[in-house]
């Protein structure tokens, strides 16, 4: 089961849990949030888009170090929308009518994927098309589960170079 060997990571502090494990900061889960505040703070679209930068780069850097070029979009779901502009993006409105066709994508476009699955518009899991044990896929809340073949260099790269936790 590709979850007993996954990492999970996250832009959640662990140093930020109680000792049962709960997270004790009030902090936005999803996109929806930008614009409601948090901690005395209002969420701006500048704030996400730092932290989904993070993330897509971190999924960039994982499949482009096993050299996977071409990436597989495994149980594909579109959610249907007739008004794409609370996406705030104009290329990725357009990108996402292209994914009703696509079952594979170049890594030139996985940024636009993570983004479009991150705000909730389109979910898939994403396999190295040449190296099927590269994989991630994405839950609720930000946790992201990244499986590869064993290698320590990765995980401390993308804690120390992303700024996101790893476990």
């Amino acid at each position: 089961m590709w979850k007993l060997s996954a990492k999970e990571v996250t832009k959640y502090n662990p140093k930020n849990r109680d000792e049962k494990g709960n997270y004790i900061i009030d902090e936005w889960i999803d996109y929806t949030d930008v614009g409601k505040k948090f901690e005395g703070v209002i969420f701006l679209l500048s704030d996400y888009k730092i932290i989904e930068d993070r993330y897509v780069n971190a999924v960039k850097f994982l499949f482009e170090y096993y050299n996977c070029n071409k990436i597989q979009l495994v149980s594909k779901k579109i959610f249907p929308e007739e008004d794409l502009e609370w996406l705030k993006d104009k290329d990725l409105e357009i990108f996402y009518s292209e994914l009703l066709t696509l079952r594979t994508i170049n890594i030139d476009d996985i940024d636009k994927v993570v983004k479009l699955i991150l705000r909730g518009a389109f979910y898939a899991e994403l396999h190295g098309k040449k190296d099927r044990r590269v994989s991630v896929r994405f839950s609720y809340d930000y946790y992201m589960y990244l499986n590869f073949p064993e290698n320590e260099h990765i995980i401390r790269y993308i804690e120390n170079y992303f700024g996101l936790y790893v476990r």
